[in-house]
């Protein structure tokens, strides 16, 4: 089944550090939902309007993920 993960990354320093930013086993089930999701994520680490920080950024994956 095809699904969404939120990627969130960051960088500490000079290494990147990448997280599903709602957690273990978490999905979307709906891109649109992913994207929505991505905006907020980034207006709650500090961007505006769907735009991150410098360091920063969060991207909408497909996963398939088994029932």
């Amino acid at each position: 089944m095809l699904k969404w993960v939120l990627v969130y990354i960051m960088m500490q320093g000079t290494q990147p550090v990448a997280v599903n930013a709602n957690g273990i086993n978490e999905y979307y089930d709906d891109m649109l939902d992913c994207f929505y999701a991505r905006d907020d994520l980034a207006i709650t680490v500090g961007g505006e309007d769907g735009h991150f920080p410098i360091g920063m950024q969060g991207i909408c994956v497909a996963v398939e993920v088994a029932e």
